[in-house]
């Protein structure tokens, strides 16, 4: 067991971090927290502790808002990894309500009758007691008016929730559609969660890249081994895990994730049959995302220049910080084919994306919804 503070403290005392006394705070409220819920769930699974106790209500979770780059995911991830608390369980915020659409949806086919949100709320706190979300917000009335009755649920039945997001709770879904219906949840999130704001303006993820070049080219022993090493700085994970995105019938693989970040090859974006749908939901999962292995691209590669065009011009649309491992300069990816003209355009923007101007936009919080989650 390492409780968040020691994890903290570690990375400082190592150099891996600079010290930053808004992180600080946040940690210490992580660590109270989680010294909290051990506390009760000792006393619910422990029979005689169960009849002596005096903690009868689980304790408040916490929402964390601040600006891009304060470290809200990699701080929470310290708290998730204690791996001391039972059935919790760590979700980025979209693939969550994706997975809900569904359960919805497929509550809804098997009977006609009875409330599948109450269904799906059941089965999601039969396997889960602590719930941690990234990346917290809400664009979609759908989304919005299910998070309502869901939640309302959940915390009735006892869920402790923690999360991130770049917004304070009255910010949330503002200006949505028949946002007066969501208002209560708003209320409800302020009951049954304590609002840390990680003040400070510092984007350490940015100052990493704006440090560092990111487009790494050839694609040799050296430059890989800097491209996975930035990986692993700025997602805090030199072991970053799999994880997928599931969107309708199709799951798609991220071969590396961690807070926040992802990584996937061009074989896997570009040599699949993945469409601007596909490219559109990583755009809203990830603000900066890496793509290795990017090949020189043959003017028999129909396919592979469509979808590479396409790529990079949704990354480039929602301005995701890209980080690039490729065989060569941009304007040799692809020197000759029926795609050449629309090509140059790819070119230009992956010089741009390079920019000091372009990795400080701000990414596109409001995307195009995808169809086809309820």
């Amino acid at each position: 067991m390492t409780r968040p503070i020691s994890s903290y403290r570690s990375l400082i005392n190592n150099k891996i971090w600079e010290y930053d006394k808004s992180q600080e705070n946040l940690v210490k409220s992580l660590d109270q927290l989680y010294v909290e819920i051990k506390k009760f769930q000792d006393s619910k699974n422990n029979l005689i502790k169960k009849i002596f106790s005096t903690v009868n209500t689980p304790p408040h979770g916490l929402y964390i808002f601040g600006s891009v780059g304060r470290g809200k995911s990699a701080l929470m991830d310290m708290f998730f990894d204690a791996n001391e608390i039972d059935k919790i369980k760590r979700f980025h915020f979209h693939a969550f309500m994706q997975d809900t659409h569904n359960k919805i949806r497929e509550q809804r086919n098997i009977s006609k009758a009875g409330d599948p949100i109450s269904f799906v709320a059941n089965s999601i706190y039969s396997e889960i007691k602590v719930l941690c979300f990234d990346e917290f917000q809400v664009n979609d009335a759908a989304d919005a008016m299910i998070l309502k009755r869901l939640f309302q649920k959940l915390f009735e039945m006892g869920l402790i929730l923690v999360l991130t997001s770049n917004q304070h709770p009255d910010e949330l879904y503002k200006g949505g559609i028949n946002r007066e219906l969501f208002l209560p949840f708003i209320e409800l999130l302020k009951r049954k969660c304590r609002i840390f704001k990680i003040d400070g303006k510092r984007d350490f993820r940015l100052e990493k890249l704006v440090t560092n070049k990111v487009y790494f080219f050839p694609n040799n022993k050296i430059n890989s081994s800097a491209f996975y090493k930035l990986f692993a700085e700025i997602s805090g994970n030199d072991n970053a895990g799999i994880t997928t995105i599931n969107l309708q019938s199709r799951v798609i693989k991220i071969e590396k994730y961690s807070n926040g970040i992802g990584l996937m090859s061009f074989d896997s974006l570009c040599n699949k049959p993945l469409g601007t749908q596909e490219y559109i939901e990583i755009a809203k999962n990830f603000k900066t995302f890496f793509i290795s292995d990017i090949p020189v691209i043959s003017n028999q590669q129909i396919n592979q220049i469509k979808r590479f065009i396409n790529l990079i011009d949704v990354l480039y649309d929602n301005n995701i910080r890209v980080v690039f491992l490729a065989s060569e300069m941009p304007e040799k990816l692809y020197e000759e084919g029926l795609f050449l003209s629309e090509y140059k355009r790819t070119s230009s923007r992956l010089y741009e994306m390079q920019s000091e101007t372009y990795l400080k936009k701000n990414h596109l919080r409001e995307m195009p919804t995808t169809q086809g989650y309820t």
